[in-house]
């Protein structure tokens, strides 16, 4: 089985292409001018859905924030989502998180 869906990535639509069982990564980051950011987003076809995981990972002035998360979408709604007339996948959070190293570091 093959699917073909678009996300946004890069400031651009990509229009992505998996096979069952197969993986793309798309990665972005580096130096900013406060200190780093890197993005990664993994989706993989397994069966009838697309997982999604993706995570973050940044610092700035502000200190070091991290998030991170999976979401689910079934084939059938990988065009569900309407935006300026094309259709994106309707994502299904499954779980996130995020932390906030500075916070942790304060006692919150």
């Amino acid at each position: 089985m093959r699917v073909r869906f678009w996300t946004y990535h890069n400031d651009a639509d990509v229009r992505l292409t998996l096979t069952n069982g197969q993986t793309i990564a798309l990665v972005r980051g580096g130096p900013t001018d406060e200190g780093y950011s890197h993005e990664s987003v993994r989706f993989t076809l397994e069966g009838d859905t697309v997982v999604q995981e993706y995570d973050s990972d940044a610092r700035d002035c502000d200190g070091r924030f991290s998030t991170s998360g999976t979401a689910e979408c079934r084939i059938d709604r990988l065009d569900a989502h309407q935006y300026n007339g094309q259709g994106y996948p309707k994502w299904e959070r499954v779980d996130a998180s995020q932390r906030d190293y500075s916070a942790e570091a304060m006692g919150y």
